[in-house]
């Protein structure tokens, strides 16, 4: 599944079932990583269709992972890279 298939999905209801997951696998004590979500973030960011206040939350979050994860600003765009400070 392409990031933009994920995003789609996501943005279609695919959400309840990534809860879902997120929810057996953390009352299961099992750890889990969603660093590849970055690129839904940016696909979710640059979509000049919805809301203002999520492209902002979604912006945070780029910039939390970029901050958690330093060898993600490679994968920033250069429009992103302008806007979230180098870690």
């Amino acid at each position: 599944m392409t990031a933009k298939q994920f995003y789609d999905w996501q943005t279609s209801g695919g959400t309840d079932d990534v809860m879902r997951l997120v929810a057996c696998l953390e009352s299961n004590d099992i750890p889990w990583c969603a660093i590849g979500g970055v690129a839904v973030k940016i696909l979710a960011w640059s979509d000049t269709s919805r809301r203002q206040s999520k492209r902002i939350k979604d912006f945070a979050d780029i910039a939390r992972l970029v901050e958690s994860h330093p060898s993600l600003w490679d994968r920033l765009s250069p429009e992103l890279r302008e806007q979230v400070e180098r870690p």
